[in-house]
């Protein structure tokens, strides 16, 4: 046996047995349940008073995430424009062999922004519906 091998086994034997030991502790007492449902419906009158402050928050949220979608939105399509237009650029100026290394990555980079803005499509689709929701 090769000396790799040995302290191979001996390190895999080691993460083994140092797995085994490692044993979790339950600290679970007998009457726990009657605590954890009073938590539960504290939880619930506390949602239950704060019903006029839930706008306010909805609002918040859904301008957070038009603000995401805008900026990532921007982001892809400056990129897409930047990227095509530097692939538009090498196709132009290359050789016969390298148009065709070119013409792979177009694919790719068509395909690429064809995700992309389909996700950005779902992404917007699914917001409107939950907002009339």
């Amino acid at each position: 046996m090769n000396i790799k091998n040995k302290y191979l086994i001996r390190i895999l034997s080691l993460v083994v047995i140092i797995c085994l030991s490692i044993v979790p502790q339950v600290r679970a007492e007998k009457d726990n349940w009657g605590g954890m449902i009073s938590e539960a419906d504290e939880w619930l009158s506390y949602g239950k008073d704060q019903s006029s402050d839930t706008q306010t928050n909805v609002d918040a949220v859904q301008d957070s995430i038009s603000f995401i979608y805008n900026t990532l939105l921007a982001i892809g399509l400056v990129g897409s424009v930047i990227i095509g237009g530097i692939l538009g650029i090498q196709y132009m100026t290359s050789g016969v062999e390298e148009k065709a290394k070119i013409k792979e990555t177009l694919t790719t980079y068509i395909v690429g922004c064809i995700v992309m803005f389909t996700a950005f499509g779902i992404w917007k689709l699914v917001v409107t519906i939950l907002k009339q929701v």
